[in-house]
């Protein structure tokens, strides 16, 4: 289990999606219960726009772990990923419920809240979630564009 989960982590390093899937595949074999493998695999999926094996794993995970901010906040994010900014918002207040600090989770409600046209509550959340991930492009971006779209032109270029 250990060797298989070392070789996923190398392969998903060095960008070897194919190795990394078979190792991780190796993994769920063993242990159908590995969390990091079930989120690794539900990640690298939405990460290549394939939403439905995203979904597949996500099931799996939230089959396991119904409970864990983290399989909610990759459900929310799988939900972004297929434009249904309503449920991933749903997902991402949930996981933030769970874990008020978890960055992904700020993330993405910030991206749900942008999405569905709430710039103040998108503002706030990309806020927080830069104080933990300062050097974040997407979130900078959004963040940006948040300010842009509520009016305010000067933190929309600082």
């Amino acid at each position: 289990l250990v060797a298989w989960s070392y070789k996923a982590e190398i392969s998903r390093a060095i960008g070897n999606r194919d190795d990394m899937f078979d190792a991780y595949g190796h993994v769920i074999e063993i242990n159908p219960l590995d969390f990091n493998a079930l989120r690794a695999r539900a990640s690298a999926l939405i990460a290549s726009g394939d939403v439905k094996g995203a979904s597949k794993e996500l099931n799996a995970l939230a089959k396991f772990y119904p409970e864990s901010a983290t399989a909610l906040a990759v459900r929310a994010h799988a939900a972004l990923v297929a434009s249904d900014p309503k449920s991933a918002l749903e997902l991402a207040l949930s996981a933030l419920a769970k874990s008020p600090k978890l960055p992904s989770a700020q993330l993405l409600a910030g991206a749900a809240h942008y999405e569905l046209g709430s710039t103040e509550q998108a503002i706030g959340l990309l806020s927080a979630y830069l104080v933990s991930e300062p050097h974040s492009k997407i979130a900078r971006r959004k963040l940006a564009s948040a300010f842009s779209k509520s009016g305010q032109l000067r933190p929309a270029i600082e």
